[in-house]
């Protein structure tokens, strides 16, 4: 509360900050939908996983070389995806409506986040959301409000900005686009590795989120996830190990 005082801004990032899978990894959202892939259009997408890890890969690389963007889009992946796999043209737009599909039913609000926001409203301050996420910004704005987010006042999402967080430059945009002073914002996230931290101690100055406040916020995010992975799960159709992860309603 002390640090929120002193700030002007609450930047919070998005994913296992704000909201948190129901899986252990993020890369395990791709492996679910290979495994859906193949149950619903056929053995020819076994390798759906590898193919879509490698046309990100593609399409990060070429997002830079077209366009000079630090961040790629869901589009600019399965665009990839398609010259990869040409004979997989018929299933594009299916496999993409279903990594949103998926990725929707697994996102749950985290209530630490819920609270800092609510702390930050009574005490006057603009909320604000930072996030390093090829999915498109309307998807994750829609799934934030879904998820009881609705009250923010700016939304910087690295696949439309064209800039990362890991680079920084996400976040002097958002110090150039609020118009406000580096130590006016207090940014939390739920990285405490020295890359991003540094980067936003760099952008931000005093502003950004001392290590023990990134700590803690790990742990409750790891603390929630867990209490909610061992919940039982009656999900039909779901693979052995991610029936432990799914939600009961899934």
């Amino acid at each position: 509360m002390r640090l929120l005082s002193r700030a002007e801004v609450l930047s919070l990032d998005i994913f296992d900050t704000t909201l948190a899978r129901y899986c252990a990894r993020p890369e395990d959202v791709v492996l679910e939908l290979a495994r859906r892939a193949v149950a619903q259009l056929g053995d020819s997408l076994q390798s759906f996983a590898e193919v879509r890890g490698e046309a990100e890969h593609r399409a990060r690389r070429l997002a830079w070389e077209r366009r000079q963007a630090e961040d790629t889009t869901l589009d600019e992946i399965y665009e990839q995806v398609g010259v990869l796999r040409a004979d997989w043209e018929p299933w594009l737009n299916q496999l993409q409506r279903n990594e949103l599909d998926l990725e929707r039913s697994l996102l749950y609000p985290l209530p630490v986040a819920q609270a800092m926001i609510s702390s930050a409203r009574k005490l006057g301050k603009r909320v604000i959301f930072v996030s390093d996420m090829y999915l498109p910004k309307d998807f994750c704005e829609d799934v934030l409000r879904s998820n009881g987010f609705d009250d923010f006042d700016a939304f910087f999402l690295s696949s439309a900005d064209g800039l990362l967080k890991q680079t920084g430059n996400l976040f002097k945009h958002v110090i150039r686009t609020l118009k406000c002073a580096p130590a006016a914002i207090l940014h939390v996230g739920d990285n405490p590795q020295p890359m991003e931290f540094r980067r936003a101690r760099l952008a931000f100055g005093h502003g950004a989120c001392p290590k023990r406040l990134i700590v803690c916020l790990l742990f409750h995010t790891i603390r929630y996830r867990l209490y909610r992975m061992y919940r039982p799960a009656s999900a039909t159709g779901v693979s052995r190990s991610w029936s432990a992860c799914l939600p009961a309603s899934v």
